[in-house]
């Protein structure tokens, strides 16, 4: 099941056309409707059913998720808690040097538990925790 295609709507400021929006590490305090939580349900379920076999739709979820910053962090974090380098998340984004079928599932995984967590933080109201990050 490759990436839904989703319209992004977000906390983020309408007026950005940027496709390196921040979403949730600005200074003003968020308002997360649900719209936008129901989207992220909708991708994280998506993300749970998804066939890492297929070379599109992994890369496509890297590209979707890390793209669009829809996990609030950048891409050094997301390949942090991946355990991953930032130039190995830049080269699966492209499709590129992606791994062997068999550990695609673990690093879906991963993701989706980036993204139930992220969900978890915006519906509390919590910050989000990075993965690995000792500060």
């Amino acid at each position: 099941m490759a990436p839904p295609q989703l319209r992004i709507v977000g906390p983020f400021p309408a007026d950005s056309a940027d496709d390196d929006m921040d979403l949730g590490t600005s200074a003003k305090p968020l308002h997360v409707d649900r719209i936008w939580l129901n989207s992220l349900d909708v991708l994280l379920s998506g993300l749970k059913v998804g066939d890492p076999s297929a070379d599109g739709e992994f890369s496509g979820w890297f590209q979707h998720i890390a793209c669009h910053r829809i996990l609030g962090l950048d891409q050094r974090e997301i390949a942090a808690a991946l355990d991953i380098t930032p130039l190995t998340l830049q080269r699966w984004r492209k499709g590129c040097h992606l791994p062997y079928p068999m550990p695609r599932r673990i690093y879906l995984s991963e993701l989706g538990e980036l993204l139930r967590r992220r969900i978890e933080s915006l519906r509390l109201g919590a910050d989000f925790d990075i993965p690995g990050d000792e500060d």
